[in-house]
């Protein structure tokens, strides 16, 4: 059987382990964005257009 203290240390490393996640996760849907629109401005420039930074 599991005991207090044992539950204890699982819940604060599950939910530290979760908030670790999380700012993983954010940090690449927000460079995700940001390579996709270098990405679509290179594509640009590579047909001639105007890039607009």
């Amino acid at each position: 059987m599991i005991n207090d203290v044992q539950l204890a240390a699982l819940s604060n490393w599950l939910g530290s382990l979760g908030m670790v996640l999380i700012v993983v996760y954010h940090l690449f849907s927000v460079n995700a964005k940001r390579i996709e629109a270098r990405n679509n401005a290179a594509s640009t420039a590579a047909r001639g257009g105007s890039v607009v930074r």
